[in-house]
């Protein structure tokens, strides 16, 4: 998600700069959040709600209202059309609106985000937390449009941004002042004119067009998780406790070692599930042997055994392939040093793949199904 985080910019715990005592309440914090690997642009700034452009609606796009009143734009900030996750301490908020700062992070997990409000709610200064949704046009103008970028954080790392066209740019000031946050490394990066009036992309109808996007492709992943589970569930019946053991275990993971397990369940499911679909043969088929180690064969066998298309068993074949090649990866790389962040990361696209896998076989697995089943002329006949 994209989260806000808001601060009283008239609180005297923040003194005159604001800006920089609130962001040395936010980023020790994350840095300090165990099993979390943020790759995020940070914006910050006060939000405008005196300067929205009232020519537009904040629910609708084309629909003007020239006549939207600053209680209206208040109503779409905390309620916009599409619900938000939200932690907003109202009776903080009232005494603040004249002057409430942000500093907002354009991706993180939602749990991350709980677990830095918590952080945080003990702060007389803070104000709360808000997912931000760019497909409010009242939301995109505060966070979207009116912040600045200040920098992006890779893990515990960040990368200080400048204009790419003059060292006057850099401010070096305020890159000294991220390596006191904590980052390491910190290095510099061009922005190249993103964020600017030349950069074509920085304008709502883009932005709304990636906020549909990432609700959609979030329902879109959730139908694949539940087709894996209805799919293989009456063959596989204790597949959702394994598939629910490994992202638990992901979540909860701190170390290599511990995301190193992820990956072995990753291998014990597909295992688990070639026995259920294909069992293990001793003659074996078409050159391959199809023993009980060999469960990539015996996926691919009830692939070409249960295909519906010609390209099923292409796609069976190079889903087995990728995901075969990363868990042998991770599991070989576990007594190397690898950094659990860049670990994490490449163990979520495991989990992802395995999910993926799965979800081909169940469709595989319920249109072979469908043929197999007798037409009602056929059963009359029996």
């Amino acid at each position: 998600m994209k989260l806000a985080l808001h601060f009283n910019g008239l609180h005297p715990d923040l003194g005159d700069a604001y800006g920089r005592t609130a962001r040395r309440l936010v980023f020790p914090g994350l840095l300090d959040l165990r099993g979390t690997h943020v790759v995020s642009t940070v914006f910050v700034g006060d939000l405008l709600f005196g300067s929205i452009d009232t020519s537009r609606d904040g629910r609708h796009r084309s629909f003007s209202r020239p006549d939207l009143k600053y209680s209206d734009v208040l109503e779409f900030w905390l309620r916009p059309q599409n619900p938000v996750w939200a932690r907003l301490s109202e009776e903080r908020l009232t005494p603040a609106l004249g002057q409430i700062y942000a500093i907002c992070l354009e991706s993180v997990d939602q749990k991350a985000a709980e677990r830095l409000h918590e952080g945080l709610v003990d702060a007389a200064s803070y104000l709360g937390a808000m997912e931000v949704d760019d497909g409010s046009f009242i939301h995109w103008q505060l966070y979207s449009k009116n912040l600045i970028p200040l920098f992006r954080v890779v893990g515990q790392g960040a990368q200080v941004f400048w204009d790419g066209l003059s060292e006057d740019g850099m401010d070096r000031g305020f890159f000294e002042e991220v390596q006191s946050l904590g980052f390491d490394p910190v290095r510099w990066e061009s922005l190249n004119a993103r964020f600017s009036i030349f950069d074509r992309y920085h304008n709502f109808e883009h932005a709304q067009r990636v906020a549909e996007w990432k609700r959609d492709c979030g329902r879109m992943l959730g139908f694949v998780a539940d087709s894996v589970v209805s799919g293989l569930g009456d063959i596989v019946p204790d597949l959702g406790d394994r598939l629910w053991s490994a992202l638990r275990t992901f979540d909860q993971a701190e170390t290599t070692e511990q995301l190193s397990q992820v990956a072995a369940t990753c291998r014990r499911i597909i295992e688990h599930v070639a026995d259920r679909l294909f069992p293990p043969r001793e003659t074996p088929t078409g050159g391959r042997p199809l023993g009980r180690k060999h469960y990539r064969n015996r996926l691919l066998a009830f692939a070409d055994r249960e295909r519906s298309t010609d390209t099923s068993l292409d796609l069976v074949c190079a889903s087995t392939d990728a995901l075969n090649e990363q868990i042998t990866a991770l599991l070989a790389v576990t007594q190397k040093g690898v950094h659990a962040d860049v670990y994490r990361t490449e163990t979520r696209r495991c989990l992802l793949r395995t999910i993926l896998l799965l979800d081909d076989l169940a469709v595989l697995k319920q249109a072979s199904a469908g043929r197999r089943t007798p037409t009602a002329s056929q059963e009359g006949a029996r």
